[in-house]
């Protein structure tokens, strides 16, 4: 066995879905020319625009797992935003609507038609987005470094000590063991 660090993998799956049947052709077509638009984008913190096989009623379908947590410097590179570029430009292309939902959500997170993202969806997708990076922020080694909020005994030091502080600041209530 090997011990270290374990990255932390925190994420979200995006489905998507066409809202109507299309042909086994047009299905291989439409996956060729996603694999060509993903090709030009960086997925460092997202999966790409991938299709699984047509479902029993022709319609395609797919999904993308965003990683929500630190552990990638790429958190918070809007990677929600690209796939939306490259399902509108699919429904554009292929003049075909898309449905958009979360991974055990019944409830769809809205629609793309016509080569243009419903406002509802682009505002879940952009609050997804700001989720991660929030996540990914309060998970960052860089907000805290535990050895200077300690002093020598193991506790927090005392504030009131510390010539920086001006006196305006409000004071810090230390709980210590009694």
């Amino acid at each position: 066995l090997e011990f270290g660090k374990r990255e932390k993998q925190m994420g979200l799956t995006v489905y998507y879905q066409s809202t109507k049947p299309i042909s086994e052709w047009i299905a291989n077509t439409l996956k060729d020319l996603a694999k060509e638009l993903c090709s030009t984008r960086s997925w460092a913190s997202c999966e790409p625009v991938s299709f699984s096989a047509n479902d029993d009623s022709g319609r395609v379908s797919g999904g993308s797992k965003m990683k929500l947590s630190a552990g990638s410097e790429e958190v918070g590179d809007a990677p929600l935003l690209d796939l939306l570029d490259v399902l509108c430009e699919l429904s554009k292309k292929f003049k075909l609507d898309w449905e958009l939902m979360l991974e055990d959500d019944d409830q769809p997170l809205g629609v793309i038609s016509h080569g243009i993202a419903e406002p509802e969806l682009l505002a879940a997708i952009q609050s997804i987005t700001g989720l991660g990076e929030i996540l990914g922020w309060a998970d960052s080694e860089e907000l805290y470094d535990i050895d200077e909020l300690q002093g020598d005994d193991g506790f927090e030091d005392d504030v009131s000590s510390k010539e920086s502080l001006s006196h305006s600041e409000p004071k810090i209530i230390k709980f210590r063991p009694s």
